[in-house]
């Protein structure tokens, strides 16, 4: 069995509109997108019932001569009882045609006898809608049915009715109906709701008005029902009723109470409390737990029975199930075994292997263990408790929880992100962690190394903030957790680098035909070590450029200056470029041109020893490096005359 109650907010609102009634508060009117004129306001709301809105609406009274209409993602609530919806005439209601992912809560329709219907899910023409969340409705004295669920050639899932009323209505507090073929409602609950009086006109001539009717249509298919903490009064006919003719699967009716059924005058066939009809295994229906006083009922034509529950499974059988009781999912997952019992709990038992995740939910409808993993095992926390045998797992409560299981038919969670960008320190800094599988949505966080100084990681994925030290690359494990707690790590690295990358050099000395040279390039930024190349040019024949920025070697060719383009790359992959010439410059030994190198020369140098100037500025500058000193003498002695 699939237990449903299906939590809003699946998708993201593309916006979020306030709408205040005529009479509504200055307060709201000032806070409001727009302002209803007390006629025709179902005209203004559905205006913006569109393109997945969110639509609030203030306290205060909207009088609507039509339908309100929802599109596909939307969600509409207002502020209680405050807000109310008055339906003006027999077209007024809430109305769902072929839409999905529909939530409505917190808020009231009057209608004075008015209005066909209160809220209605119908199929439109489409084949399936689901996904519907309707919460804190109270439906008065409609002149129709409050709360239908109508599945004409298609099929309805997963549909929750939480903490509704409906009073007085003329029709039906809740009717789950059909046309057509195939007509199917599946995974639908009702949890803490209340009919009040159904069948209230005086002019009422159709006699089978009830309280929930959970199955009407003879050719419809309801799957996976539970009712949940339900009460009706005062139905003109039973109480809790489904027809002879649909096919009811997986029902769990239970923690309810019916009274005064069948009194209202003019008389009524059955009068039950509860009244289940035709249901071919006696193991798709469970009724536990359930009460019932000063129903009219309490015997029908199939045979004795209490007055608490008439169940007729087609073949003169009836139960009634008392509290202690579980409820067990199968292997076959199309029945509900109802006789297996344990102390003091009311729980479930799941033994399929094809179902993962376990949502439990208190009985005010919210999460309290978001997943339990078949396989595992669970101490008792704040009064349940979870254990595993090797075959199912039994779960038992203090206080009754409304339960769903998800079939593994997600894909496998995984971190897509491959890599990061690298920061630099100052610079702010955002890249958002991405994956894909699972349930979203999805929590973050760092199991493995840490965050270079000044960056943080948010719950959402979002690493930020501004670097304030260079570091790095080095690697972090991120792990992301879906919903459903189940998990995906992925070790990615991140560096903070200096600031820009930036070639220092501006210039080189000028080389010497047939002297050593070696000279080193510099640079600044970035991440290193550094790499060296030349974009574009070449060094004059004699030098070379290592991979770490020196040049050297012994230049053959007086020339220049030659512009050469060197580029610098750092450990991340950054890289800058920069022009530097660069001049080779001859040798001239023969100082005074005579022809012959020789002691003449050695004279001359000596002549203007220690000065400095501009390379080459005097013949005696030799080397061309700006002072006269021996390497001047030196090189004469290597050109010497013989």
């Amino acid at each position: 069995m699939l237990f449903s109650l299906f939590i809003s907010n699946a998708s993201v609102q593309a916006a979020t509109v306030i709408i205040a009634a005529s009479n509504s508060s200055s307060t709201w009117k000032s806070q409001a997108t727009v302002i209803c004129t007390g006629t025709n306001d179902q005209t203004t709301i559905n205006t913006y019932l569109t393109g997945g809105n969110t639509v609030e609406l203030a306290p205060g009274t909207f009088n609507c001569s039509g339908l309100v209409v929802l599109a596909t993602g939307n969600t509409l609530y207002g502020q209680g009882n405050t807000t109310i919806l008055n339906m003006q005439n027999n077209n007024g209601g809430i109305y769902m045609g072929g839409v999905s992912n529909i939530e409505v809560g917190s808020l009231e329709i009057a209608g004075n006898q008015f209005a066909s219907y209160g809220l209605v899910v119908g199929l439109d023409g489409h084949s399936s809608v689901n996904n519907f969340y309707f919460h804190d409705i109270t439906d008065i004295a409609l002149g129709g049915d409050d709360f239908v669920v109508y599945a004409n050639n298609g099929t309805i899932s997963n549909i929750s009715f939480i903490r509704c009323d409906a009073n007085n209505p003329d029709g039906y507090g809740y009717l789950v109906n059909g046309a057509g073929s195939p007509s199917l409602v599946q995974d639908i609950t009702f949890y803490k709701c209340t009919v009040e009086n159904a069948g209230v006109a005086s002019t009422r001539t159709d006699i089978w008005v009830v309280g929930f009717d959970f199955a009407e249509y003879p050719g419809l298919t309801v799957n996976r029902l539970q009712a949940i903490n339900c009460t009706v009064n005062g139905a003109l006919e039973s109480d809790f009723h489904s027809e002879v003719g649909p096919t009811k699967t997986n029902w769990v009716i239970t923690d309810c109470s019916a009274s005064s059924a069948g009194l209202k005058p003019g008389g009524a066939f059955y009068g039950a409390g509860y009244l289940i009809a035709s249901v071919i295994d006696k193991d798709d229906i469970v009724l536990s737990n359930n009460t019932a006083s000063n129903n009219k009922a309490t015997s029908i034509s199939w045979g004795a029975i209490p007055d608490e529950a008439i169940w007729d499974n087609g073949a003169g059988e009836y139960a009634f199930y008392s509290p202690p009781q579980n409820m067990v999912v199968p292997s076959s997952s199309t029945k509900v075994a109802s006789r297996i019992s344990q102390s003091n709990c009311k729980g479930l038992l799941v033994t399929d292997g094809n179902y993962k995740n376990l949502y439990i939910f208190s009985s005010d409808g919210n999460v309290v263990n978001q997943q339990i993993d078949l396989g595992a095992v669970y101490a008792a926390n704040d009064g349940k408790s979870y254990s595993f045998n090797g075959s199912k797992i039994t779960v038992q409560f203090s206080d009754y929880a409304v339960i769903r299981l998800v079939k593994t038919t997600s894909t496998t969670l995984v971190v897509t992100t491959g890599s990061l960008t690298n920061g630099t320190v100052g610079t702010s800094y955002s890249q958002t962690l991405t994956a894909t599988g699972g349930i979203s949505p999805y929590t973050w966080a760092v199991t493995s190394g840490t965050l270079p100084a000044g960056l943080s990681l948010s719950s959402g994925g979002v690493i930020s903030g501004t670097p304030t030290t260079t570091g790095g690359p080095g690697s972090l494990t991120f792990r992301v957790t879906d919903t459903a707690s189940a998990t995906a790590t992925k070790s990615i690295s991140i560096a903070i680098n200096n600031s820009t990358l930036s070639i220092t050099a501006s210039s080189l000395p000028n080389a010497t035909v047939g002297i050593a040279y070696s000279q080193t390039l510099t640079a600044t930024g970035g991440t290193s070590p550094y790499t060296w190349s030349i974009a574009s040019g070449s060094l004059p024949a004699g030098l070379t450029l290592s991979s770490t920025g020196v040049i050297s070697g012994n230049t053959t060719t007086e020339g220049g200056p030659v512009s050469i383009t060197f580029k610098v790359t750092d450990r991340t992959g950054a890289n800058a470029t920069k022009i530097i010439p660069i001049t080779v410059a001859n040798t001239n030994c023969d100082i005074n041109k005579d022809g012959a190198v020789n002691i003449l020369e050695m004279t001359s140098i000596t002549q203007h020893w220690g000065e400095t100037g501009t390379p080459s500025w005097i013949p005696q500058d030799v080397n061309n490096d700006g002072i006269i000193n021996s390497l001047d003498m030196i090189i004469v002695g290597q050109h010497w005359t013989p």
